[in-house]
C-alpha cells in the first residue's frame, strides 16, 4: 500500500513539472511575440538606415535612433511599461527616418566628398596613412552634422575641405604603396652615408624616384608606371648600398691597385671557362667580355633555333593527332555506314530489289515494284515492299531522297518522261503519307529511258530498265 503511494505522489510531480515547464515556454513564446510585433517597424527601419551608411552620412539623428531604440529594448527585458516602450521605439523610428533623408541630401551637398572618400578607401588609406585619413573623417563628421543642423552652405564648404583631405590622404596612400620598399633602401642610404661612397648612384636612385613621384602627382591613376620606376629606383638604391660596403672593404684591405684590378678579373675569367674562352686581358677586359657576348649570342640563337624546332614538332603531333582523329572519326562512320548498309540488304529479297553502294550514296533498285503498262498507281500487293523503303529510309532521318522513275523504250520519248515521272511521284507521295519525313528532303524525278541498265533490245533487258530506283544522298 505504501509503495502505491509513493509511485502516485512521483507520477502527480512530474505531471506538475510538465506543466510548469508548459505555461514557462507559453509565456516565453507570448514575450517573443509580443515583441516581434511591438520591435518589427523600428527594427526594419534600423536596417535600412545602416544600409544607408547613416551612421556616417547621418551620426547625430541615427546615434538617436539606436540610443532610443537600445533603451527600448532594456526596458523591455525588464518588464517595463508597453507604452513606454512604445513611445520611445516611435521617436527610434522618426529619427531613423530623419537619418535616411539626410543620407538622400548628403549624397547631393557631399557629391565630390564621398567619390574623394571612397577612392581614399579603395587605396587602403585607412591602414596606410591612418593620421591623415583621420583628420579628413574627422572633419567630414564635422560637415554631416553641420547638414543635420540645416545649415547647407556652411555644410557644403565644410565638405569641400573633407575632400580636399581624402585626396591627400588617398596620394599618400598611393606613394605608400609604390614607395615602401624605396623609401627602406633610402634610410639604409643615409645610415651609411652612401653618398659619400657612390654619388652618382645615389643621386640616380633619387632622380628616378622623385620622376615616379611626379607621374603619380600628374596621375595617380598610372600607378603600373610609378611602380615600375619605384622599383628602378630601389635597384640604384640597393645599388649603391653594395659599393659603399665595397669601397669601405677595399679601404680596409689596404690593397695595390694592381691586385685590386686582377680580383676584378676573376669573374670575368670564370665567366669565360664556363663558355669554353680562353680569357687574355693583355689587352684588357673588353676583348674579353666581346668575345664572351659573341658565344651568349650564338647559344641565344641556337636556344632560338631549338625552340623553333620544337615549335614545328609540336605543331606537326598536334597535325599527327588531328588526323588520327578523324581518320577515327571517318572509320567510325565508314563502319556505321557498312552497318546500315548491310542491314537494308538483308530487308529485300533478290526479286524485289538490290541495294547498291556508291561512293557515299546508296542507291535500292526495286525490281519487284512494277506497274500495269501506261499507268501509274501502286498495286496493294506491292504495300508490303514499300514499307521495306520506309523501314530503309528511317536509318537515315537526316539524308536527301531522290525517288527515280524510270522506263524502257518502249513508246515515244515523251510518254516515257512523263509516266516515269508519275510513277516516281506516287512513290514519293505514299512515302510521305507514311512517315514523318519533311516534304523538302524528298524528290521525284522522271527519267524515261534515258539511263538504262540493261539492252532495251531484249524483254528481259527492258524489264529491268522498268524500275523503280529510291537514291538516298549524304
Amino acid at each position: 500500500m505504501t509503495q502505491i503511494c509513493h509511485k502516485k505522489y512521483q507520477l502527480l510531480g512530474i505531471v506538475l513539472l510538465i506543466l510548469f515547464c508548459r505555461v514557462v515556454y507559453s509565456e516565453t513564446l507570448s514575450n517573443q511575440d509580443i515583441k516581434q510585433t511591438i520591435f518589427n517597424r523600428a527594427e526594419k527601419m534600423q536596417l535600412v538606415a545602416q544600409e544607408k551608411q547613416a551612421d556616417i552620412y547621418a551620426p547625430d539623428s541615427f546615434s538617436k535612433g539606436m540610443e532610443l531604440y537600445q533603451n527600448a529594448v532594456k526596458k523591455f527585458n525588464t518588464g517595463k511599461n508597453l507604452k513606454d516602450i512604445q513611445k520611445k521605439l516611435s521617436k527610434a523610428v522618426s529619427y531613423f527616418n530623419k537619418s535616411i533623408d539626410t543620407v538622400k541630401l548628403a549624397s547631393l551637398v557631399f557629391k565630390n566628398a564621398i567619390k574623394a572618400r571612397n577612392k581614399a578607401l579603395k587605396a587602403d588609406s585607412s591602414t596606410y596613412t591612418y593620421d591623415s585619413f583621420s583628420k579628413a573623417e574627422k572633419v567630414f563628421k564635422e560637415a554631416t552634422r553641420i547638414l543635420e543642423k540645416g545649415d547647407n552652405k556652411k555644410a557644403k564648404s565644410k565638405g569641400k575641405v573633407a575632400e580636399k583631405l581624402y585626396l591627400s590622404s588617398e596620394l599618400k596612400a598611393i606613394k605608400a604603396k609604390c614607395f615602401q620598399d624605396v623609401w627602406t633602401a633610402f634610410k639604409k642610404l643615409e645610415n651609411i652615408n652612401a653618398i659619400k661612397y657612390a654619388p652618382l648612384t645615389v643621386s640616380k636612385a633619387y632622380d628616378v624616384a622623385k620622376i615616379a613621384d611626379e607621374v603619380l602627382i600628374n596621375n595617380r591613376l598610372d600607378t603600373d608606371q610609378a611602380t615600375q620606376l619605384a622599383k628602378q629606383a630601389e635597384y640604384e638604391a640597393l645599388h649603391a648600398i653594395y659599393l659603399t660596403k665595397a669601397v669601405n672593404l677595399i679601404d680596409q684591405s689596404k690593397k695595390s691597385n694592381e691586385e685590386l684590378l686582377i680580383k676584378a678579373e676573376i669573374p670575368i675569367q670564370k665567366i669565360a671557362m664556363s663558355l669554353g674562352i680562353t680569357a687574355h686581358f693583355d689587352k684588357g677586359t673588353d676583348a674579353v667580355v666581346q668575345n664572351i657576348i659573341n658565344e651568349l649570342q650564338q647559344l641565344r640563337k641556337s636556344k632560338m633555333n631549338l625552340e623553333q624546332e620544337v615549335h614545328t614538332i609540336k605543331e606537326h603531333l598536334s597535325l599527327l593527332s588531328s588526323f588520327k582523329e578523324q581518320m577515327k572519326f571517318k572509320m567510325d562512320q565508314e563502319k556505321k555506314w557498312r552497318g546500315k548498309i548491310s542491314k537494308i540488304r538483308s530487308l529485300f529479297a533478290q526479286k524485289e530489289g538490290k541495294v547498291i553502294k556508291e561512293d557515299q550514296t546508296i542507291i535500292i533498285r526495286l525490281y519487284g515494284l512494277s506497274f500495269q503498262t501506261g499507268k501509274s498507281i501502286i498495286k496493294p500487293e506491292h504495300y508490303s515492299l514499300l514499307t521495306k523503303i520506309i523501314n530503309a529510309l528511317s536509318l537515315f532521318p537526316d539524308k536527301k531522297i531522290i525517288i527515280e522513275g524510270h522506263t524502257d523504250s518502249q513508246g515515244g520519248e515523251y510518254i516515257n518522261q512523263r509516266l516515269s515521272s508519275e510513277r516516281a511521284n506516287a512513290v514519293k507521295q505514299y512515302i510521305l503519307a507514311n512517315t514523318n519525313i519533311l516534304h523538302y528532303n524528298i524528290d521525284a524525278i522522271g527519267y524515261g529511258f534515258a539511263h538504262p541498265i540493261a539492252s532495251n533490245q531484249t524483254a528481259k533487258g527492258k524489264s529491268k530498265n522498268r524500275r523503280i530506283d529510291v537514291v538516298i544522298q549524304p
